[in-house]
């Protein structure tokens, strides 16, 4: 029933409100499969960050689910019911679930402290790696 009410509202989980803030309306754009943000040329960030092309976005209406909309070719929306934020001294860990009620993240996200770049795990792929590139 609580959980019920709470779903009504919006996003829950452990921080979630703080783990939207982080990415609420952010533009993300991938830096190609299998590489590296170390691995990247200055002149490669900027031309990134400029997101003539972004891969991804987040969006967050108040009293609604967190989407994660992708514009590959055919956008596709994925949409969220829980978020979990974790800190540790190098990296934000949000874990994100379609079912509120599952125990298994759908997705986890690896955002540096400075936010600008994301590492993307959605099981079983290899991780993506993106560079934060603007606001919707």
């Amino acid at each position: 029933m609580i959980i019920a009410a709470l779903l009504l509202a919006g996003v829950v989980g452990n921080g979630a409100e703080q783990a939207v803030a982080l990415l609420n309306h952010s533009s993300w754009t991938d830096i190609g499969p299998g590489r590296t943000y170390a691995q990247l040329e200055p002149g490669e960030i900027a031309r990134l960050r400029k997101c003539a092309t972004a891969s991804m976005y987040f969006e967050h209406w108040d009293g609604r689910t967190f989407d994660e909309v992708f514009l590959t070719g055919i956008s596709m929306r994925i949409t969220f019911a829980r978020a979990d934020l974790a800190r540790s001294r190098d990296t934000k860990v949000i874990t994100l679930y379609r079912d509120a009620n599952s125990a298994m993240p759908s997705e986890t996200l690896w955002l540096t402290n400075n936010s600008t770049v994301l590492t993307q795990l959605i099981p079983p792929a290899s991780p993506h790696v993106f560079v934060r590139c603007g606001t919707r």
